[in-house]
Formats: structure tokens, C-alpha cells, sequence
């Protein structure tokens, strides 16, 4: 039986990227940012190919989406992979309604562009 090299050198990383998003995922209510926490860690572990629906859906182009839920109801992550198996998460939202706001798709598409992947 063959397993996956769990060694820090074969692992994803994932990282906020800037400011404003760690402040984004900051303002969500405790149990959502637990719970996107753990997506982060699955992908830390597991890998970014290893989860799929229900966590991960994609959104358009390049931009996916990490899907968590809590009490407080439901948070998306919008996120890019870069090279070297990195995911930069560029925006954090606690949701209303079903659909993605075209503004809250636009920003994380900025953001994405300022990023050096």
C-alpha cells in the first residue's frame, strides 16, 4: 500500500493574502473562523486535491471558494493556488444569501492581482 509523503516540504501552504483579509476573517463570528481553520488544516494536510464538494467549489476563472459552516450561519474563503503548492486566500465573507456578491468576486479578483504567485 503506497502513502502520501506527509513531510513539511510536500505540504500545501496557505496564507491571507494581505492585511486586509486576516482582518476580514477576524471580524466573522468564532465558530466560522473555527471552522475555515480547519478547511486550512485539511488543506495544510491532506492536500488541496484531497477535499472537494462540499468544502471546496469554483467560482470563475482562477478564483474558488472555501465553504464553511456554523451556527452563525455560512463564510467563503475566495482564494487562488500560486506555484509550490500555495493558496492565497483574498477574501473572507460571512454570507447573507446563496450567491456570491459580483463585488465580493471583483475584490478577491483585484486582490489576486496584486499577489506574486
Amino acid at each position: 500500500m503506497q502513502t502520501k509523503d506527509r513531510s513539511p516540504s510536500n505540504r500545501w501552504s496557505v496564507l491571507f493574502a494581505e492585511k486586509a483579509v486576516l482582518e476580514e476573517f477576524n471580524s466573522i463570528p468564532v465558530d466560522l473562523q473555527a471552522s475555515l481553520t480547519h478547511l486550512i488544516e485539511m488543506i495544510q494536510y491532506l492536500g488541496l486535491t484531497a477535499i472537494g464538494l462540499p468544502f471546496v467549489k469554483h467560482v470563475e476563472k482562477d478564483l474558488w471558494e472555501l465553504r464553511a459552516k456554523g451556527k452563525s450561519g455560512i463564510a467563503r474563503g475566495l482564494y487562488v493556488t500560486g506555484s509550490g503548492r500555495c493558496v492565497y486566500i483574498l477574501r473572507v465573507i460571512h454570507k447573507k444569501s446563496a450567491r456570491l456578491r459580483r463585488n465580493d468576486i471583483e475584490t478577491a479578483m483585484k486582490r489576486a492581482g496584486r499577489i506574486d504567485k
